[in-house]
C-alpha cells in the first residue's frame, strides 16, 4: 500500500502543482504569519504553470491551517518562467513588496526594509547587514 501524506488522508485532496514538500512549506508559511506578529512570508518560487492550478493548491493549504480565517495567499511574476508564492495577513504588506520589486535601494536600505517587512528583530537585520558589507581592505 503506498503512503500519502496526512494532509491527503484527512481531506481527500491532491494537490495539481505542490509537491508533498511544497505543501508542507506552505501550511508552515500560513502558520506562521497566522500565530505570530510576520505579516507576510515567502514560501518560494515554482516554475509558472497553470496559475489557477497553484491558487487552489495554495487555497487547499489554507483550510489545513488553524485560525488561519485572515491570512490569505499571494503570487507575483519571478522572471519570465518563475513565480514566487506566499502568505500574508494585511492588504498593506503586498504594495510594501511591490515597492521593493520595483525600487532601486542600496543593498543595506534593502535589507533593513525587507527584514522589518517580513517581521525579523532588529539585531537580526543588524547582524544581516554587518555580514553583508564589504570588509575594508589592508587592516
Amino acid at each position: 500500500m503506498a503512503q500519502t501524506s496526512a494532509a491527503v488522508q484527512a481531506n481527500e485532496w491532491v494537490p495539481a502543482v505542490l509537491t508533498e514538500y511544497e505543501v508542507g512549506r506552505a501550511i508552515w508559511a500560513a502558520e506562521i504569519v497566522a500565530r505570530s506578529e510576520k505579516p507576510i512570508a515567502e514560501v518560494g518560487t515554482r516554475s509558472i504553470g497553470p496559475q489557477d492550478a497553484l491558487e487552489s493548491d495554495l487555497r487547499e493549504c489554507l483550510k489545513l491551517v488553524r485560525d488561519s480565517d485572515d491570512v490569505r495567499f499571494w503570487t507575483r511574476p519571478a522572471g519570465e518562467t518563475r513565480v514566487r508564492y506566499g502568505f500574508y495577513r494585511e492588504r498593506w504588506v503586498l504594495q510594501a513588496l511591490d515597492f521593493l520589486d520595483g525600487a532601486d535601494l542600496a543593498s543595506a536600505d534593502r535589507a533593513w526594509i525587507s527584514g522589518l517587512l517580513f517581521g525579523y528583530r532588529s539585531d537580526a537585520i543588524q547582524r544581516f547587514i554587518d555580514r553583508s558589507a564589504p570588509r575594508p581592505t589592508g587592516l
